[in-house]
C-alpha cells in the first residue's frame, strides 16, 4: 500500500511540476520582453515604436551575426549608450539591445 501511495504522490508531483514549469517559463519570457522594451526606450533612447526580433543563430554564425548587427546599428544608438566594461558593470554590451537565452531541451 505504501508503494502505491508513493507512486500516486510522485505522479501528482510530476504533473504539477510540468504545469508550474510552463507557467514559470512563460512569466520569465514576459519579464524579458518588458526588460527589452524598457532598455530600448530608456537606455538606447529608441522611440517606443520598434520591432523586437528573436534570432537563433548557429554556434558558428553567432559571431558573424553580432558583427553585422554592430555594423548596422553603430550609428543608430543613443547618445547615452556606453560600450565596454563601463556600462553598468556589464561585461558584454552592444550598440543594440541584446538578450541571450540559453535554453537546454530535455526530452
Amino acid at each position: 500500500r505504501a508503494a502505491g501511495d508513493l507512486e500516486r504522490s510522485r505522479a501528482a508531483l510530476e504533473e504539477w511540476s510540468a504545469q508550474a514549469y510552463g507557467e514559470a517559463f512563460s512569466a520569465w519570457i514576459h519579464v524579458l520582453a518588458v526588460r527589452l522594451f524598457v532598455e530600448s526606450v530608456l537606455r538606447y533612447g529608441l522611440p517606443p515604436l520598434f520591432m523586437p526580433v528573436l534570432v537563433r543563430p548557429t554556434p558558428k554564425g553567432a559571431a558573424h551575426l553580432r558583427k553585422a548587427l554592430a555594423k548596422r546599428f553603430k550609428s543608430a544608438g543613443s547618445d547615452h549608450w556606453v560600450g565596454g566594461e563601463s556600462a553598468a558593470g556589464e561585461a558584454e554590451t552592444f550598440p543594440y539591445v541584446s538578450f541571450s537565452l540559453d535554453i537546454e531541451e530535455h526530452m
